[in-house]
């Protein structure tokens, strides 16, 4: 809803999106991948969800912004599930879930392809799952827990705190973990 009000159409760049857009681009026209000196960041992912989203009407600043709010919104999801999972009920989780959506710095970048959205989201989707994996310990659950980690670090490595945490969760739980791959 309040996305309609910003009402996030132009073909053009806005902070510094233009720079990660270069390798969206490259990679839509040459089908390499490469980084400006300026990133500094991995983008790798970032670089490939948003060509997924520039495949239909080619490369445009407006469908690079339309992959970051659907990340926003998966990001939103994933916090209320992972909220859920902690022990919240739908009132808390909802709250959780409300006040990343309008986060000053989430809603504001939501609307750019910049890379805070896309690793937040990444980052809750990952925790959610390695969460569920905790208490329901199946290896599909474990490895798509993984795969979001992998995801998040292949657009920003300060992701890697994610799995650090995971390993230090499983280390404190020890033994229960063990039942994976049951």
């Amino acid at each position: 809803m309040l996305a309609l009000a910003v009402w996030p159409v132009g073909n053009f760049p806005l902070n510094d999106d233009w720079d990660y857009a270069r390798s969206v681009r490259l990679f839509l026209e040459q089908r390499q991948f490469a980084l400006s000196p300026e990133a500094r960041v991995t983008l790798l992912a970032q670089a490939l969800w948003g060509a997924l989203f520039s495949l239909p009407l080619g490369f445009s600043f407006e469908a690079l912004r339309l992959s970051t709010l659907v990340a926003a919104l998966g990001g939103i999801m994933a916090t209320f599930t992972l909220t859920r999972l902690l022990g919240g009920g739908t009132l808390v989780s909802g709250i959780a879930a409300l006040s990343l959506a309008v986060c000053p710095l989430v809603f504001v970048l939501a609307f750019t392809f910049m890379t805070d959205v896309p690793v937040t989201a990444l980052s809750a989707a990952a925790l959610a799952l390695l969460v569920a994996s905790l208490e329901k310990p199946t290896a599909p659950l474990l490895a798509l827990g993984t795969a979001a980690c992998v995801a998040a670090v292949l657009v920003r490595p300060t992701a890697l705190a994610v799995p650090v945490a995971f390993a230090l969760a499983v280390v404190c739980s020890w033994p229960q973990p063990a039942a994976w791959g049951r």
